[in-house]
């Protein structure tokens, strides 16, 4: 199964959602890693900038094993948040 084209999201420092589309997908062992495009995202970016050396390359890696990120339908996900 290809995760390519899917929507995503993650849910890091326990209580903020990231969210994004898958871009690529790879390999590694017996591991599938994708990397995502994610959007609305300075926050996350701003927390990694703060907890990093500044002298380390400041793109950090989007890749992330699968077993760590959700595929969703922003549809339906919509659709229950207007109930609330």
């Amino acid at each position: 199964m290809t995760y390519i084209g899917k929507s995503v999201y993650n849910i890091w420092d326990a209580q903020s959602i990231r969210f994004g589309s898958v871009v690529d997908e790879k390999m590694d062992g017996s591991w599938k890693f994708l990397l995502v495009d994610w959007v609305d995202d300075e926050n996350f970016t701003q927390s990694k900038k703060e907890a990093t050396n500044p002298k380390e390359a400041p793109n950090y890696p989007n890749w992330y094993r699968v077993d760590s990120i959700k595929v969703f339908k922003p549809e339906e996900m919509l659709s229950s948040l207007r109930k609330l």
